[in-house]
């Protein structure tokens, strides 16, 4: 894998850890003020200590984008892909789940049906006989 790759990856796995990690603890995150009664308010130093503790790999990169590129914690956040109000994305994503759920019922419901069931497909003994010649043939010819 190249450089590049390995950061839309590890760039990817943070974004779902990050949100992973928000959800399960919701409600102590916003009593914190990361958000306010004015919408989403991050404290992006909070962000990326927890994606850094969820994701070991991601420590040297922001040392190296805080350090090396003199970025600010703003920037590293954006870099990095954790610049966005987790709460919509959340419902998105249980949304999606929902409409999964729902076409895999709907989609086994149909196979509950006996009548839709096909009927045993029965070979006669004169086809059968062709299949065994006919493989006999290709097996003495791959001889």
């Amino acid at each position: 894998m190249s450089l590049i790759d390995d950061f839309d990856e590890l760039k990817s796995g943070l974004t779902d850890k990050w949100l992973n990690y928000y959800e399960a603890n919701q409600s102590w995150i916003n009593s914190t003020g990361l958000h306010s009664g004015q919408g989403y308010n991050p404290n992006y130093y909070f962000v990326i200590g927890v994606v850094a503790t969820l994701e070991p790999k991601a420590t040297e990169l922001i040392y190296f984008l805080s350090t090396r590129l003199r970025q600010n914690v703003d920037t590293i956040a954006q870099t990095l892909g954790l610049a966005f109000d987790p709460i919509p994305v959340l419902q998105t994503r249980a949304e999606a789940a929902k409409n999964i759920q729902e076409a895999k019922l709907l989609t086994s419901g149909d196979n509950d049906s006996s009548e839709d069931e096909p009927e045993e497909v029965k070979v006669d003994d004169l086809g059968l006989d062709i299949l065994r010649k006919e493989a006999s043939q290709l097996s003495s010819n791959n001889e």
